[in-house]
């Protein structure tokens, strides 16, 4: 019994050295870097390392959430963790501590007072409409400081980042949305900017389940890291180059929607106009039929405009409806120059000229009977050609 409670007083003396010592080393490490930021050696506005080497500044990028992709606006909002990544090399404290720290690092929250006198890279984004830190329950943000002088800034924000889209295709297109980041005023004998993908690894991460990947109107498929230049933006050539890099999110536009509520009900409307080329005399039937399905079609296509985006130049909707508009405005043209023909009909004595304009009446139905249907087939050929597998075909190369 003595020998099981010698036992026991020494295994608690031990946790508690062990205890003591790995607090002492926290501590320690942490009382050391506030004795760098603080003394005289140490200035937030010098950039780390030499005069003539720019400070390279490794950036991954966590994306949480995409919250909205609005085609009229041309925006992306996105919830997303930054980390940048840099050595200081006025920060490094393993010479100064007896032991490292437990978890191999010192942490400064942004809230706390010291966090003001690290010097930090001056990155923003190229593209942003509006951006904001998460504050709850306290600012989503801190500086994680390692023996070595590395230093870790990871930051939760919430942006709303311009992308602008070609939407010549629509609503067959595939947006690219970039987001750009780049020094507000450092500049490349200053700054380097480089995505974090040592080792050959991601520096982008979608923690977004694929399940949510599908959004309204389009669906993520992918996302991609690579460098930009400022070279030819205006206003920045007379000022110096810059760093730059952007994460490109890969959008494809779900269409579906557009074939149930344009492509098809105009196709209809079309296809119920040639109704009147089997109406023969009745030519009050077929110009209120010919006449009613065109409105029908303009009205809805006005509708439909006022939801879909605004820009200078034709997409390929716009082809289509314009179509569809003046092939239903053939329909009534064929139906007029039937009509005038059999007016002339009415009023002509001979009989022999009688029987002549009634046959090229029947002949002119029968000819319209084939020429639309073939026509707008072929419409419809060289429209998906053009517009859909050539947009798949732009995107391959």
């Amino acid at each position: 019994m003595f020998k099981l409670r010698s036992f026991l007083v020494v295994f608690l003396l031990h946790g508690l050295t062990f205890v003591s010592a790995d607090d002492d080393g926290t501590n320690s490490a942490q009382k050391a870097v506030l004795d760098i930021l603080s003394s005289s050696n140490y200035s937030k506005f010098a950039r780390p390392g030499t005069p003539s080497t720019p400070t390279q500044i490794k950036v991954n990028m966590l994306v949480r959430r995409v919250e909205k992709i609005d085609d009229i606006l041309m925006q992306l909002s996105m919830q997303f963790t930054l980390r940048q990544i840099w050595y200081d090399p006025r920060l490094r404290y393993s010479n100064l501590v007896k032991s490292p720290p437990s978890i191999g690092y010192v942490t400064i929250d942004d809230s706390a007072a010291n966090s003001a006198s690290l010097w930090t890279p001056d990155i923003m984004f190229g593209n942003e409409a509006s951006s904001s830190i998460h504050q709850v329950m306290k600012p989503n943000s801190y500086k994680r400081i390692f023996p070595d002088g590395m230093v870790l800034w990871s930051t939760r924000l919430t942006s709303t980042m311009s992308c602008q889209m070609d939407l010549r295709y629509f609503p067959f297109d595939k947006p690219i949305c970039p987001i750009i980041l780049v020094p507000f005023s450092s500049t490349t004998k200053d700054m380097h900017l480089m995505w974090d993908d040592e080792g050959g690894r991601n520096p982008i991460t979608l923690s977004v389940p694929r399940y949510q990947r599908r959004f309204s109107k389009f669906d993520l498929v992918k996302s991609s890291a690579g460098t930009c230049s400022t070279s030819g933006v205006p206003g920045l050539a007379s000022i110096g180059n810059f760093s730059c890099i952007k994460m490109e999110l890969y959008l494809e536009r779900q269409s579906g929607m557009y074939l149930s509520m344009v492509y098809l009900p105009t196709s209809l409307c079309i296809m119920l106009s040639w109704i009147s080329f089997y109406l023969s005399k009745s030519i009050s039937t077929r110009m209120s039929l010919t006449v009613t399905l065109l409105l029908t079609m303009a009205t809805q296509i006005q509708g439909l405009n006022d939801n879909m985006p605004q820009v200078s130049y034709a997409k390929s909707i716009d082809w289509w409806t314009g179509f569809c508009m003046a092939y239903g405005a053939l329909a009534i043209l064929e139906t007029a120059i039937v009509a005038y023909l059999i007016q002339g009909q009415e009023t002509q004595v001979d009989i022999l000229m009688h029987e002549k304009r009634f046959v090229k009446t029947m002949m002119l139905d029968k000819v319209s009977r084939v020429l639309f249907p073939a026509g707008f087939l072929m419409f419809i050929i060289l429209y998906t050609l053009i517009f859909v597998v050539g947009n798949e075909f732009i995107e391959a190369t």
